[in-house]
């Protein structure tokens, strides 16, 4: 019994792929958006933050690359269990994930206190583009989830 079992299973992929071509691909997605969040996070368009605004924006984007670095270890670490048929390894990219969600949400609060404490600032991924992330990788996380079933 996992940690990950009260996940819903699906049968298909986005309705019309097969879930090992699916989480295949989930993964190699997850390698490639490592790049994209980590250069958006790391490049704020706001360069008047200090104080505690700053503070809080510089703790947030160590754990936004702390967690995209957990997440591209174990993304390969998958990719390489599914040719091998080790269910161990989505286990193991399920828990990326959820790091990664933690850290997307951490960094949306992060964002939204400092939109609160300079008005004037404005990142180039806000809030919304991480929110709107981190529902993908909760659909995501139920396709390795199903898939991890058909590995054991």
């Amino acid at each position: 019994m996992g940690v990950f079992d009260f996940l819903p299973i699906f049968n298909q992929c986005c309705f019309c792929l097969n879930l090992k071509i699916g989480s295949i691909l989930i993964a190699i997605w997850g390698i490639l958006s490592v790049g994209s969040f980590t250069y958006f996070a790391a490049f704020p368009v706001c360069f008047i933050l200090e104080g505690i605004a700053l503070t809080i924006m510089k703790i947030a984007r160590l754990f936004v690359y702390f967690c995209d670095g957990v997440l591209f270890i174990t993304a390969i670490i998958f990719i390489i269990g599914v040719f091998i048929k080790k269910s161990i390894t989505a286990e193991i990219f399920l828990f990326g994930i959820a790091l990664v969600l933690v850290g997307y949400m951490l960094y949306t609060i992060a964002t939204v206190i400092t939109y609160i404490l300079h008005e004037e600032c404005r990142y180039f991924v806000g809030p919304e583009g991480f929110t709107l992330n981190t529902f993908l990788w909760i659909y995501f996380m139920i396709i390795i989830r199903s898939y991890k079933e058909e590995m054991e």
